[in-house]
């Protein structure tokens, strides 16, 4: 009798396990031990469902570990240093010579984050740097199938906001650096699509690429300097094939603070430099719309995206 109930209760506590919900894997909150966005931090979904600084990378140690860790950075120390649009293009030049250069690809990353932290000079992965230039475009990045360092979640919101900067607002954008805001705990001013019309030198409008008028103003990103080894700069004023337009690897990524200048052209006074979600709540309640000039070869055939 005691087999039998033992069996009768084997066969129902194997057919609840059939039928009853499935509780899904507990999720992991991210928790970086630096908090640069200070009051304007805003939690997100992605911050409760992709804990891990390397994001999906699973494999400790791994290259796309490493460099996904350092996405997620959020302590470099301070104060900022101002880095030129020059110095990036020489940190370019410098780490084209690290032994393997060539070989770096989305498939293929550095298998250590050592040449960039040594770097010879004045700068190196890991500082805290200030960028000053005009913002060419940006856009809500990887929508449909996110990246790696985000989880793979699609989804602006999930999604890092890449912005290419250059020197000048009539540069094409193979001359551009870039920044990255990062999803996690970005300010909820930090929207591609409400910054875009206030700050970028061109936009699409009807569309075709044009000139923004509200684009010849200056920004400035402070973050973190890191090194992405996903990607090749432009050859020849071409981006490569599946690669962003730009002209160094090194980004300020993530970005910890952006200001805009509240005046256009190519200086911008100290008391002129607004923190990004003051100038867009200024700009917003001014009830008015950013008037786009009219289409140009250059705004209309340099890099058009989707």
């Amino acid at each position: 009798m005691d087999i039998q109930k033992a069996a009768a209760a084997t066969g129902l506590a194997l057919f609840l396990s059939l039928v009853a919900p499935r509780v899904a894997p507990a999720q992991t909150a991210f928790n970086p031990a630096c908090h640069p966005f200070q009051n304007l931090e805003a939690k997100h979904a992605i911050d409760a469902s992709c804990g891990s600084a390397a994001g999906n990378a699973h494999t400790a140690g791994s290259p796309r570990a490493l460099q996904n860790g350092a996405k997620n950075n959020f302590c470099a120390a301070g104060p900022a240093v101002d880095i030129t649009h020059d110095a990036l293009l020489q940190l370019q030049a410098a780490a084209e010579s690290v032994p393997g250069y060539a070989t770096w690809g989305r498939t293929n990353l550095p298998p250590s984050r050592d040449p960039f932290a040594k770097m010879a000079g004045q700068f190196r992965e890991g500082m805290l740097v200030r960028y000053t230039g005009f913002v060419y475009e940006l856009h809500a990045a990887d929508t449909s199938n996110g990246e790696s360092v985000n989880c793979n979640v699609g989804g602006s919101e999930a999604n890092d906001i890449h912005i290419a900067f250059v020197a000048d607002p009539t540069d094409p954008e193979c001359s551009s650096i870039t920044a990255e805001m990062s999803p996690h705990f970005r300010p909820k001013a930090w929207v591609a699509r409400k910054m875009a019309p206030w700050v970028s030198a061109v936009q699409k409008h009807s569309g075709a690429w044009v000139a923004n008028p509200q684009g010849t103003r200056l920004s400035r990103v402070t973050g973190q300097l890191m090194f992405d080894a996903a990607h090749k700069p432009c050859t020849d004023g071409k981006a490569n094939s599946g690669d962003p337009a730009r002209a160094s690897l090194w980004e300020v990524h993530p970005v910890y603070s952006m200001e805009v200048c509240k005046t256009t052209g190519s200086t911008c006074a100290d008391a002129d430099w607004e923190r990004l979600d003051q100038f867009l709540s200024t700009a917003t309640a001014t009830g008015t719309t950013p008037r786009h000039h009219k289409a140009t070869p250059r705004a209309v055939t340099l890099n058009p995206r989707p």
